[in-house]
């Protein structure tokens, strides 16, 4: 009789936690691979994707709403019309000392 296998899922937190201790606390791949009970190819594919967006890795399982898909996008706008006020409010600074 074989005994179907149930896949490990972890959350985004565990993930993040993992690829931390290898990159901020030095620790190497293999000792976390044994602590944390992942194999080591996991940890580097999760290492990899922390490293390319670290903000926005491990969304979950793909379920997500229009309304986080939205809420995303407008958080994200948000950002960038915040850096652009910024930018433009150190220009007329710097040009206004330029008029004096």
């Amino acid at each position: 009789m074989e005994t179907k296998q149930s896949r490990k899922t972890y959350d985004r937190d565990f993930k993040v936690s993992a690829v931390k201790l290898i990159l901020e606390k030095h620790q190497g791949v293999a000792k976390v691979s044994r602590d944390l009970g992942v194999s080591q190819n996991t940890l580097h594919v999760w290492k990899k994707v922390f490293l390319e967006d670290s903000r926005n890795c491990f969304p979950g399982n793909g379920k997500v709403t229009e309304y986080e898909t939205e809420m995303t996008r407008l958080k994200r706008e948000l950002e960038l019309v915040k850096e652009e006020r910024n930018i433009l409010k150190k220009a007329v600074g710097i040009f206004s000392e330029a008029r004096r």
